[in-house]
């Protein structure tokens, strides 16, 4: 019975520490009837990324799978990974596939910068992450004004930031 218990325990912690690999096809979440479902550990998920990021970013606190709504001249209903703090108002996104029903990160198939890239944005207002498309071109926006904007200043209350992970 101990050395059950110990299998057990020893098992427990190695799936605990796993770290998910962000260079290779990642089975991330499900559609459900009721919404989209984030299948992977959520407290993993958002130390992985916070590892990846570094300590001198605000760190992450959460993570959901979300159903998106195209802007711009097309609608069309997509899926993304959104972290979020409670310390700043920032939002971290990343677009998943949608392969019947089954939500990936997949690399292999990422040949648009909004599909490989992770957009943080953080401001005050409407600040949030939106994926628009413009003359049949996605990509994602902070807020709803399809601006770029480098800088926060008394005009622009929300910065948007991109970023790439490259495997070692």
């Amino acid at each position: 019975m101990k050395n059950l218990l110990l299998t057990i325990a020893l098992l427990v912690t190695v799936l605990c520490q796993a770290q998910i690999d962000f260079s290779s096809k990642t089975l991330m979440g499900e559609v459900t009837p009721n919404g989209p479902v984030l299948l992977i550990e959520e407290s993993t998920l958002v130390t992985e990324i916070n590892n990846n990021f570094g300590s001198n970013v605000t760190q992450l606190e959460k993570c959901e799978i979300v159903k998106g709504v195209t802007m711009g001249e097309k609608k069309e209903e997509f899926y993304y990974l959104k972290f979020t703090t409670s310390i700043t108002n920032k939002t971290l996104v990343k677009y998943l596939f949608n392969y019947n029903g089954k939500l990936y990160i997949d690399p292999v198939n990422e040949t648009e910068s909004y599909q490989y890239s992770y957009t943080s944005c953080e401001g005050v207002e409407d600040c949030k992450p939106h994926l628009f498309v413009i003359d049949g071109e996605k990509g994602w926006t902070c807020g709803t004004s399809l601006v770029c904007v480098a800088e926060v200043t008394e005009e622009n209350k929300c910065i948007k930031s991109s970023s790439i992970f490259i495997p070692e």
